[in-house]
């Protein structure tokens, strides 16, 4: 069976389009308390092609710019101040709150309208740098892979324009910094973003599957095709005995096959199992232990009155039957919420490349778009967050203490000494971590980074 490729698990890398913010004077705006974020996309729509460029190469703006701008500017101030972010439904949909709000152009954006402020004083960069950390860290909380990422991108473009005008700083200055990034609020992390992707890719699916088998029909007897002996929880896994009509017992495991019975997925929760037997697929009731199975001229009726938008059609290939399309594609997420159970469960083995490669080898072709596939580079992602954190708090530590060069420092993803390196007034600190084939550098008080491009 062939899937389609309009429903699918979107890894995103988050470019380097240019955004923007100000710090000129900000007249009062009026968001939703628990949203202040809600009007930047609408706001950004109304820069022209010009003034979006001039940004994009540091250049002074058109005056129409300038209250957009200081709009866009309350907005992320706002944001800081508020502990959580209310992102309506909370998905990773394209037209979600979350993403329409495009906040990996806004980082750039702003950064760029903030360097062609005069003065470029210690407060106002402070100010700047703030609002945008915590633009990150609301949109990776509690959001998906697209959003996670959006968060590190944001952060590595703030961090690199903070180092280049860290010098600016006084101790004091560089010491209230710290504190302020002490109060960030959290951010997302790989567990968070690969259950929220599961949740609005492949769980809405289960819930066709769900309501293709609901309980209309009589279900049938427990003794007449499969009986359930039993489960035992293991952690998170649930296993499921399964009694043949002969008496013989067996169990299963998601994903293992006996005797021609394949447990599909189990789920103690909503009180259901999925199970493939002589090619159909049947819902068991946990409590009950009813089996639920349809005739295919009943299941086809249901098929069809399956709601236009729904996953499960999406994702399915309606030229086959309903019977078989529903095997193949609950086949297909048994397969892969294996996938995201193994990285969530070993991500080490993920982090180098060929253990990953092996493992995507496993995967149908139809299913390598899909997140986890990619999981390789968001880990090497989010090792690359972990140094360029450390990096600054040393950076930053150094400002506060008067010291020309920061203290001995160790890589926290390789445990080694990075390189701190004195040039052009400046210093450079260098991991042997590599993201994208490109050391993991923080330049402090280089000239280089002076305007984000895109």
């Amino acid at each position: 069976m062939k899937i389609r490729t309009t429903i699918r698990l979107v890894f995103f890398i988050a470019s380097n389009s240019a955004f923007t913010l100000t710090e000129a004077a900000s007249p009062a705006v009026s968001n939703p308390a628990s949203n202040p974020y809600a009007s930047i996309a609408a706001d950004y729509t109304c820069l022209s092609s010009d003034d979006l460029e001039a940004l994009r190469q540091g250049r002074a703006v058109s005056a129409e710019a300038i209250p957009i701008l200081a709009k866009i500017s309350s907005a992320l101030s706002a944001g800081r101040q508020t502990p959580e972010i209310n992102w309506g439904d909370g998905t990773s949909d394209e037209d979600s709150a979350r993403s329409t709000l495009k906040a990996f152009r806004i980082a750039p954006l702003a950064l760029s309208y903030s360097a062609l402020l005069e003065p470029q004083d210690a407060a106002t960069i402070g100010r700047t740098v703030m609002d945008l950390l915590a633009l990150g860290r609301h949109v990776g909380r509690d959001g998906a892979i697209i959003h996670w990422m959006n968060e590190m991108s944001i952060e590595q473009k703030t961090a690199d324009w903070l180092a280049a005008r860290l010098l600016k700083f006084t101790p004091e200055q560089a010491g209230n910094l710290i504190k302020d990034l002490s109060a960030l609020p959290p951010g997302g992390d790989l567990a968070t973003a690969l259950a929220a992707d599961k949740a609005y890719y492949l769980d809405p699916v289960l819930d066709d599957v769900r309501l293709l088998l609901a309980d209309e029909e009589t279900p049938s007897s427990p003794t007449a095709e499969l009986r359930m002996a039993g489960i035992i929880l293991e952690g998170p896994i649930t296993s499921v005995g399964v009694e043949l009509p002969n008496r013989e017992t067996f169990w299963l495991k998601p994903g293992q096959t006996k005797r021609g019975v394949t447990l599909l997925s189990v789920n103690p929760s909503l009180d259901d199992a999925f199970l493939l037997h002589e090619k159909r697929i049947l819902r068991l009731h946990l409590k009950s232990r009813a089996l639920n199975k349809l005739s295919p001229e009943k299941l086809r009726e249901r098929w069809d009155r399956l709601p236009a938008k729904s996953r499960l059609r999406a994702m399915a290939d309606e030229s086959a039957q309903p019977d078989q399309a529903l095997v193949s594609t609950v086949n297909l997420l048994t397969m892969m919420n294996d996938f995201y159970a193994d990285v969530l469960a070993n991500p080490v083995r993920y982090r180098d490349q060929r253990n990953q490669d092996e493992r995507v080898a496993q995967v149908p072709e139809e299913l390598r778009a899909m997140a986890p596939v990619f999981v390789f580079e968001i880990l090497k992602a989010a090792d690359r967050t972990e140094v360029v954190r450390a990096q600054l708090s040393a950076a930053l530590t150094a400002c506060a203490t008067g010291d020309a060069l920061p203290k001995e420092l160790t890589d926290p993803i390789s445990n080694r000494p990075m390189k701190i390196t004195p040039a052009h007034g400046g210093y450079l600190i260098e991991s042997d971590s590599v993201f994208r084939g490109n050391t993991v550098r923080l330049k402090v008080g280089l000239p280089s980074g002076e305007i984000p491009k895109s």
